[in-house]
Order: structure tokens, then C-alpha cells, then sequence
């Protein structure tokens, strides 16, 4: 009589959990791709749509912001300086009082800082970072498209693996990153902008005022760990 049983337990849907599907990051390659197109429209000095475009993906990206996020920033307040932008979501998924942020724009192929201050000076009113065609805000609809044209025009992918890209690919690549090469627990949920769970860990976060430095330093770590010439590996089950 047990082995029904026994057969019945192990064909049941808890017996086999299946990888929760997350989205992807992004390769190094790619990351390092955006940042050459944007330098070299700096050379240039073009600035382009598709010039800010790629600015907003890679502080997304460095910043771990989600794309409601950077539609929430109050642009004329951003800080630059010495490779490292400052600001304020004044609204998030999970902070209504606002959420700083702040990330290094030291790059991989070099320092892109000059096109965030250049952006600053196009949006110099704004509270949003991506624009419309016409001048608004720009819809998530629109700024995915356009991440997966990029993704194929300045990146060279696929069109049929762009697709696998999502705007939280960007959110979710540094703190990958930061896993593989031993960034602190702690470090990675300030990057992240994760609440922490322990009652003396949010108190602590609570009286801390900022919560920036602990993000830069975990960025600084990736960083050093690329110049010195390790690759990230994409995630299992992603």
C-alpha cells in the first residue's frame, strides 16, 4: 500500500520546483559597446536621441535603478563630479518619501560623465530622464523598443535574441556582477536599493542618511575586478 503512495508523491508538482525565470543580464561586451558609442558621440560632440538613450541604459545600469525610477529623477538636481553622479528618485516602487542613488562613471572603455552633465543640460526642467519623440515622457513601451534596436545596432545582437532583453536587464547586470566577484551581502542590497530584513540592519539604513557610499564602493569592486581582466558569466536558469 506504501508504494502508491511513494508514486503519487514523487510525480506531484512539488515534488520538481522549476528555476523561477528572472530577467538577464546584459554581457560585459554589450555594456562595454554602449559605453564606446556614447564616448564617441562625445568626441564628436553630437548628442543625438540615441546619444541620450544609451546615457539613461547605463545609469540604469551603474545605478541599479529600475526604468520608473529614472522616470522619477529630478534631473536639475543631479550632482557630477569627480566620476561619480549623485540624485533623488522622488518617487519609487518602494520609497514614496524618495530614494538617493548614486554611481561611478569611470566605465569600462572610459569615463562617460561628460554625457550625463550633457543631458542634464537637455532636460534642464525635467523630472523624468527619457524623453519622448515629442518632448514628454517617454512610455515604457517606447524605451524597451528602443533598447532592443540599440541592442542590435550599437551591440550587434541578434534580432532574435534582443528580445531576451528586458529594461530590468539593466537593473539586475551590475548586482550580478557584483555576486560573482564577492561583493558583501550588504553592499549589493544598498546598490540595489533592497530593504533590509533584520530590525537592526533597517534602523541602521534608517540613521545612515546615505546610502550611496556603500554602492559606489560595491561599483568600484566590479570595476577594478574588469580592468584587471575577469569576464562575468550569465547566471544559471536565467
Amino acid at each position: 500500500d506504501a508504494l502508491p503512495i511513494l508514486v503519487a508523491a514523487w510525480c506531484s508538482e512539488q515534488a520538481y520546483r522549476r528555476a523561477r525565470k528572472e530577467a538577464l543580464p546584459l554581457p560585459l561586451v554589450i555594456v562595454a559597446m554602449f559605453e564606446e558609442a556614447v564616448l564617441e558621440d562625445m568626441r564628436l560632440g553630437v548628442f543625438s536621441p540615441d546619444t541620450a538613450l544609451l546615457t539613461g541604459f547605463l545609469m540604469m545600469l551603474w545605478g541599479a535603478l529600475r526604468f520608473s525610477d529614472l522616470q522619477r529623477v529630478r534631473v536639475p538636481d543631479l550632482e557630477i563630479g569627480q566620476g561619480v553622479v549623485r540624485g533623488e528618485c522622488w518617487r519609487t516602487k518602494s520609497a514614496r518619501g524618495g530614494m538617493p542613488f548614486g554611481f561611478l562613471t569611470a566605465g569600462i572603455r572610459g569615463d562617460w560623465g561628460s554625457a550625463v552633465a550633457t543631458l542634464k543640460s537637455h532636460l534642464a526642467a525635467s523630472d523624468f530622464v527619457f524623453q519622448a519623440p515629442r518632448g514628454g515622457c517617454a512610455s515604457f513601451s517606447f524605451v524597451l523598443c528602443n533598447l532592443r534596436r540599440l541592442l542590435m545596432e550599437k551591440g550587434h545582437v541578434p534580432e532574435k535574441h534582443a528580445w531576451n532583453y528586458s529594461l530590468h536587464s539593466l537593473k539586475v547586470t551590475g548586482l550580478s556582477w557584483a555576486l560573482q566577484v564577492d561583493v558583501d551581502p550588504s553592499s549589493r542590497r544598498f546598490w540595489g536599493h533592497h530593504r533590509a530584513k533584520e530590525s537592526g540592519e533597517r534602523m541602521a539604513a534608517k540613521y545612515s542618511r546615505d546610502d550611496v557610499l556603500p554602492a559606489l564602493r560595491a561599483q568600484l569592486k566590479v570595476l577594478r575586478s574588469i580592468r584587471a581582466g575577469w569576464c562575468p558569466l550569465t547566471p544559471q536558469a536565467r
